[in-house]
């Protein structure tokens, strides 16, 4: 990320990221009309008011704060994250077998060290070729609580809906819809759209973990 951004620009970034636009996100931080963010976003020695900034990252609490006022790192704060072990939870799964309580340590296969994804509260295997080359058969993912935080579109989550696990990238269909669209990395798989309400768990993938046969 380039450090000369303005505040505004970078504002922009994080709405394209979550799919959301002036108005739709003057909602969110409960300002009264979208005048504000479109001054601030349109000229570049506009800086926003600390309320604002405060309103920003309360309601996106996994955006980097340290990018958003200064530019340095990225959105996510990829660029500076920590390496801290963590103990996550693994799940051996065979095909068509229905999403485990995970919630319950001791149904767990086993549990693994993994350094830098501390935050993931578990483990999953994958199967099949629907989010090839990005993901392939036998590699474990490595997934993070997100049912009740605001969408990253465009990025890949493990979804269990009608208690069967499938992962997919999440798109918003129509601004204030209830209903999401669900892609895959292989062009042979067709989209599909689900509404909210069937997702009864849902997991951002942090990373994968993969092992090579040759």
């Amino acid at each position: 990320m380039n450090r000369n951004s303005s505040i505004g620009e970078r504002l922009a970034i994080l709405m394209r990221h979550y799919g959301l636009n002036k108005n739709s996100l003057s909602v969110k931080l409960g300002l009264t009309s979208n005048s504000v963010l479109g001054r601030i976003v349109n000229d570049p020695k506009r800086t926003p008011s600390f309320d604002i900034l405060k309103e920003v990252v309360k309601h996106f609490p996994d955006i980097n704060a340290r990018w958003l006022v200064t530019g340095e790192g990225d959105l996510l704060g990829r660029e500076l994250a920590t390496f801290e072990k963590g103990e996550i939870r693994y799940y051996k799964m065979e095909v068509g077998e229905p999403f485990p309580d995970i919630t319950n340590s001791r149904k767990s296969t086993a549990v693994m060290i993994v350094y830098g994804f501390k935050e993931c509260e578990f483990a999953f295997d994958i199967f099949g070729d629907s989010m090839a080359p990005r993901f392939k058969h036998g590699d474990i993912v490595l997934c993070r609580d997100y049912l009740n935080k605001s969408i990253l579109f465009g990025e890949a989550y493990l979804l269990v809906i009608n208690g069967l696990a499938t992962i997919r990238i999440v798109k918003n269909r129509n601004a204030g819809d209830n209903t999401y669209i669900l892609s895959s990395e292989n062009p042979r798989y067709d989209p599909y759209i689900v509404d909210r309400k069937d997702i009864s768990h849902l997991y951002l993938i942090k990373g994968i973990l993969r092992r090579e046969v040759f």
